[in-house]
């Protein structure tokens, strides 16, 4: 498995590629807890497409944007270039 960041981690299965996302959430009696929501992508672009799309939507302006970005790009190019 390959961690991204402290929310987002990725992997390759026999079949396609698996994002896994650490969201806060509550059980059922209230206490907070994180649960791992995985989604499957057909290919590493878009695990690293729907990684910077999930993220930006928490960004309140154009700076944090662009602080994102290039983040972003830096760490999924570390990553990826493992891969290859």
């Amino acid at each position: 498995m390959i961690k991204f960041n402290d929310e987002f981690s990725f992997e390759r299965d026999k079949y396609q590629w698996l994002l896994h996302q650490k969201l806060p959430c509550k059980d059922k009696d209230g206490n907070p807890k994180i649960k791992v929501y995985t989604t499957y992508h057909g290919n590493i672009k878009q695990i690293c497409g729907e990684i910077i799309e999930r993220s930006l939507g928490k960004c309140k302006d154009l700076d944090e944007m662009q602080i994102l970005l290039n983040n972003a790009v830096y760490n999924l190019t570390i990553h990826t270039e493992a891969l290859t």
